[in-house]
């Protein structure tokens, strides 16, 4: 599996085996614990400065063990909770909400739900970000890429560094009726 975004997973503290080839999801993990350092978070969005990094996983777990790499790990001096969730409504807060593929029918009223909630969307099914999600991993020529929906990270008081965006495609949401 081939990695795209250099400038991203340079800065990568999330290892694997040097005898394997990381999978799609320990490679997406990577690029979610990453992506949280690249982020300015509105204010407010932390109960205080040692309030932990809390990565939300919405839908079916597809990442297995993926994220034990990065459990002990901290971000800006913040720690790293995993949760997971089946749906909004049964969802604590959190910073970085990974919807599933198995929500890809329900995109649509999630997305609904959440509305401009100061939380960073993040998914890797087809047309994710021009949906109305804010970064897409996408799989292309099994490379992970990164699309980047500029609006909706605006909408939520999200922003992200120019370095990540220049290691990202950027996408616009399609028209709703």
């Amino acid at each position: 599996m081939m990695i795209a975004g250099c400038a991203l997973m340079s800065v990568a503290q999330v290892s694997f085996a040097q005898d394997q080839q990381p999978t799609e999801y320990q490679v997406k993990a990577a690029y979610l614990y990453n992506l949280a350092k690249f982020v300015e978070w509105p204010e407010g969005m932390f109960n205080s400065p040692t309030a932990p990094m809390v990565f939300c996983i919405m839908g079916e777990d597809p990442f297995g063990n993926a994220f034990e790499a990065a459990k002990d790990r901290t971000i800006s001096n913040r720690s790293i909770q995993i949760k997971r969730f089946a749906s909004v409504k049964d969802m604590t807060p959190c910073h970085v909400l990974f919807i599933s593929r198995s929500e890809k029918e329900k995109l649509p009223d999630i997305l609904r739900e959440l509305g401009a909630a100061p939380l960073l969307l993040v998914g890797d099914m087809e047309e994710f970000a021009q949906r109305g999600g804010m970064i897409n991993l996408a799989l292309r020529k099994e490379t992970v890429t990164l699309e980047i929906n500029i609006d909706a990270l605006n909408r939520a008081g999200i922003k992200v560094t120019s370095r990540l965006l220049n290691a990202a495609h950027i996408v616009r949401e399609k028209k709703r009726n």
